[in-house]
């Protein structure tokens, strides 16, 4: 249908913009040069963007019910441009973290819950295609400007290059307003305590943890792909590729995770993404080179896009669908928990042991203690 079209499209565009999240590894070096400070000096920065992200997406729905689908659209919009614009003109770290890790983070956390409501609010048969793209549009902002950052901004003052990118987001708004205009976005439904069913909350603290998990490593990767590929003896042109290998990895994650899941099952599918991941850690640990890093970047990243797919498609098998999306918002809370520790924590004990095997070390113990209950545990 022509209306589903004009909505999927939306909110892919939307996702689009607030992909920019998801850009940091391709934005720490220039900025980090027009403050002449170090990369590590400003590692927090995609910290404070990821707990923002996570509070936007959780404040998302009591924003949904209070303003009009116009309203929203400017409050995400216009704080968007305005965190990127911050940055442009900012001369200072805080002001750097407030730009992109405060305004843009809390933007596009509720952005990205805007552009689902979008999906959810397509003819059934459509639902699914239209959340695979939405997702990946998230995914593939850093796809797109890892091929053409590092010349842009080469070519153009850092200043200028955000304001475009400032400008490009207010564009971008006016034309999923046109798009999204006359259409019914599904209010959010909602769940009943996990405490009053039959699983109860042991085995969802048990998903909270295998979601930070993956999320831990993934988050830790994207936020500094191209600073541990530069450490590990690759070119800074390979380098600034690398965010490229992690987002269409993560793609793949998200487009296939959920299908998998309904094949084999949500439980069995976090296993096995686990263990892949445990396995990509102990490899880089014994074998410390190039190969294992970009190996762990593609694991990684399809584990950090399996969280988006793989995870609802489990919480409705075990809790029912009409309890699938709030208690995902609820697994949310992982994701920024993870955002804010794992970037700065692997930079800080690179920065203090020289290398990366405590950090390898530290994310191996998150993933066997995430695993080992789900393939221990007797399910019910």
């Amino acid at each position: 249908m022509k209306s589903d079209s004009r909505l999927i499209l939306a909110g892919a565009l939307t996702n689009f913009a607030m992909g920019l999240l998801y850009c940091w590894t391709l934005f720490a070096a220039p900025i980090a040069a027009e403050l002449n400070v170090s990369a590590a000096d400003i590692s927090a920065v995609p910290a404070v963007s990821l707990v923002a992200f996570t509070f936007g997406v959780n404040l998302g729905p009591a924003f949904a019910q209070r303003l009009s689908p116009l309203q929203f659209i400017v409050v995400v919009f216009l704080g968007s441009a305005a965190g990127i614009a911050l940055v442009a003109f900012g001369s200072s770290i805080p002001a750097v973290a407030l730009g992109f890790g405060g305004l843009f983070g809390i933007a596009s956390g509720l952005g990205y819950g805007h552009a689902l409501r979008m999906a959810q609010a397509v003819s059934p048969a459509a639902k699914g295609i239209a959340v695979g793209i939405c997702v990946t549009a998230f995914a593939l902002t850093a796809i797109v400007l890892a091929f053409l950052a590092d010349s842009v901004i080469r070519s153009l003052e850092v200043q200028l290059f955000f304001v475009i990118l400032s400008a490009l987001i207010m564009a971008t708004s006016v034309v999923v307003w046109r798009l999204s205009k006359d259409a019914r976005l599904v209010p959010t439904a909602v769940a009943h305590d996990i405490g009053d069913m039959p699983q109860g909350r042991s085995e969802f603290l048990l998903l909270m943890l295998a979601f930070f998990s993956m999320c831990f490593v993934g988050l830790a990767v994207m936020a500094n792909t191209s600073i541990i590929l530069r450490d590990f003896g690759v070119s800074a042109m390979g380098a600034g590729r690398g965010i490229a290998v992690f987002n269409v990895s993560y793609v793949i994650g998200s487009l296939f995770g959920g299908r998998i899941a309904e094949t084999l099952g949500g439980r069995t599918t976090i296993i096995a993404i686990l263990a892949a991941q445990a396995l990509a850690l102990v490899s880089l640990l014994l074998a410390p080179d190039p190969l294992g890093v970009w190996a762990l970047a593609i694991v990684s990243g399809v584990a950090l896009g399996a969280t988006a797919s793989v995870f609802p498609v489990h919480l409705a098998q075990r809790f029912g669908s009409g309890n699938s999306s709030r208690l995902f918002a609820r697994l949310v809370i992982s994701y920024g928990a993870a955002g804010f520790i794992a970037p700065w924590l692997s930079m800080l004990l690179r920065n203090i042991t020289g290398g990366y095997d405590h950090f390898l070390i530290v994310s191996l113990t998150v993933t066997l203690a995430a695993i080992s209950p789900f393939v221990f545990r007797t399910r019910k």
